[in-house]
């Protein structure tokens, strides 16, 4: 992955810094050196919903996982999920039941602010980009890979039933995110729509993203909205 930074002021160190922890987690569970990872398939998914609900749905501390998420749910020890975030990223992380081939012993998400998510499931990769397309609508890019030492060792016919099984997987997640996004954009647009209080148990992740979304705004706008 190379990473831009269009702010003339800011540094390398700057950069690592702010995000050297979560970069460590993913480095120490998966290697993202490009000899450690198999590029597997890239894949376009479209959402119905701002892309900012879509990403509230990705850092809401696992939130949802039990409602939406019921096969996944029950390959992981729920009790063991944990949040850690910034107003930079969000980290959440649960040991696996060991029951999945695809979860394996832990899962680990990765959530860099804005927009850009690593999902890590096992010896399995998911690098997923979101991009805003309207007011209402976003889509969000999926790149596949599997740790090379997971490859090695395992004849064709292994490796592509693990990957076709892993992507299946990923495939049952996404039409159940995409469901439960759309239906909160439908939500939001409703006339009974009323926004409450942040949840500080549930929503503090949520909380830092919209608050540093929200400075953002008010500067490029000199305060006009």
């Amino acid at each position: 992955m190379v990473f831009v930074n269009f702010d003339l002021a800011a540094s390398v160190e700057q950069f690592h810094a702010t995000y050297q922890k979560p970069f460590e987690a993913n480095m120490a569970l998966n290697g993202f050196d490009d000899d450690k990872l198999v590029w597997v398939r890239d894949l376009k998914f479209h959402y119905d919903c701002n892309w900012k609900v879509l990403q509230d749905n990705n850092i809401d501390g696992g939130y949802h996982i039990p409602y939406v998420h019921k096969t996944l749910a029950s390959n992981i020890q729920l009790d063991t999920y944990e949040t850690e975030f910034t107003e930079d990223y969000c980290m959440q992380t649960a040991k696996g039941k060991g029951s999945d081939a695809r979860v394996g012993s832990a899962i680990l998400y990765t959530a860099v602010y804005p927009a850009t998510n690593i999902n890590c499931y096992g010896p399995f990769v998911e690098l997923n980009l979101i991009y805003p397309k309207t007011a209402k609508t976003c889509e969000i890019i999926f790149e596949y890979y599997l740790r090379k030492d997971f490859v090695d060792g395992k004849t064709k016919e292994e490796v592509d039933k693990y990957i076709q099984e892993s992507l299946d997987s990923s495939y049952s997640v996404q039409e159940e995110d995409l469901n439960i996004c759309n239906a909160v954009q439908t939500g939001l647009q409703s006339s009974g729509y009323v926004a409450g209080r942040y949840s500080p148990k549930i929503e503090a992740s949520n909380y830092a993203f919209h608050s540093k979304l929200a400075k953002q705004y008010l500067e490029y706008t000199n305060g006009q909205i």
